[in-house]
């Protein structure tokens, strides 16, 4: 289902009254200018009144919380800001100010979701490979049902570096090794000689122990 009409769809059947309306009005040079407000509730809940008290940021960033809150799944910057009316530099500055506020929010490559979402099982494991086989390493931990939650490495002059990538699938890494590719980024690995570290999250300790023995056999160095 698109994003916008599962947010119709969640929005209209939460049961809380309430709908974020996005008002646009023409402005100088003929751009959009988008504001949200709320409208009367079809309950009582009293989360009307919370609204009418609230800015216009701090309404966006209400339902920001809310979405993510109530949705595992990430959502893209993108989705948001047509959710909310609003550009997407004005979603990141809210996300930003989220996060300030002790929010756990992640950025991860398709998306904003709260870390809380991935709860499980998690550990930090440390690997070195060529950066050729960073597919074959990534493929290998999601075809054993680990989710891999980011990549950090210690880096001499900056300390700890790290990027959240979010990858449960082979799907998500294809999409991750597509970007990389068609961006020409530099792995973070590369500046540390291969060596790096994974949070990775896991259901079954087995999962992990099969995972690590089958990245050995692909000549990948997991350190104990």
């Amino acid at each position: 289902m698109a994003f916008q009409a599962r947010y119709q769809t969640w929005y209209h059947s939460a049961g809380k009254g309430l709908e974020a309306v996005a008002a646009t009005a023409t402005h100088g040079g003929g751009q959009p200018r988008h504001s949200v407000r709320a409208i009367h509730p079809q309950g009582g809940d009293g989360r009307k009144e919370a609204f009418d008290g609230m800015s216009e940021r701090e309404r966006r960033q209400a339902l920001i919380q809310e979405w993510l809150a109530t949705h595992p799944e990430p959502v893209r910057g993108e989705d948001l800001a047509q959710m909310l009316g609003v550009t997407r530099q004005v979603v990141v500055h809210e996300i930003a100010l989220l996060k300030a506020k002790g929010l756990p929010v992640i950025s991860t490559p398709r998306g904003y979701m709260l870390w809380s979402a991935l709860a499980a099982n998690q550990t930090v494991i440390s690997v070195r490979h060529q950066p050729e086989q960073t597919p074959d390493e990534l493929y290998t931990l999601v075809d054993h049902g680990l989710v891999v939650a980011n990549v950090m490495v210690a880096h001499p002059l900056y300390g700890e570096l790290s990027g959240n990538l979010n990858l449960r699938s082979r799907r998500d890494v294809d999409d991750f090794w597509q970007a990389v590719t068609q961006n020409r980024a530099t792995l973070l690995s590369a500046l540390t000689d291969g060596y790096h570290l994974h949070t990775v999250i896991f259901h079954h300790p087995d999962h992990l122990k099969e995972a690590i023995e089958a990245m050995r056999r692909l000549g990948i160095q997991v350190f104990d």
